[in-house]
């Protein structure tokens, strides 16, 4: 992976005050792939306790732009023109 690319994007990560607030960890960098850990609040979760959606929507959104950012020439910009997110069931924790 070209090391300003990757050094720029995570100038990026730094620097984004709502990647920031959601606490987002990347934890893999490369062309095209990249891999975040995210904390999960109970003020993120819905009220049957599942983690509200849009969080995931948010979180699957913001991985995706920075994989796609590793793609992208310098002088470029990512942004998201669309964004579907289809969930086939609630993920409950387990005890």
């Amino acid at each position: 992976m070209n090391a300003e690319v990757k050094e720029r994007l995570l100038d990026r990560v730094k620097t984004n005050p709502y990647v920031n607030h959601l606490g987002v960890q990347f934890t893999t960098v490369e062309d095209g792939i990249v891999e975040a850990r995210m904390p999960l609040h109970d003020e993120q979760r819905q009220y049957s306790g599942v983690i509200h959606g849009g969080v995931l929507a948010a979180l699957a959104d913001t991985i995706a732009g920075f994989a796609a950012y590793t793609m992208t020439p310098l002088d470029k910009d990512v942004l998201t023109a669309e964004l579907k997110v289809s969930f086939l069931r609630a993920a409950w924790e387990r005890n």
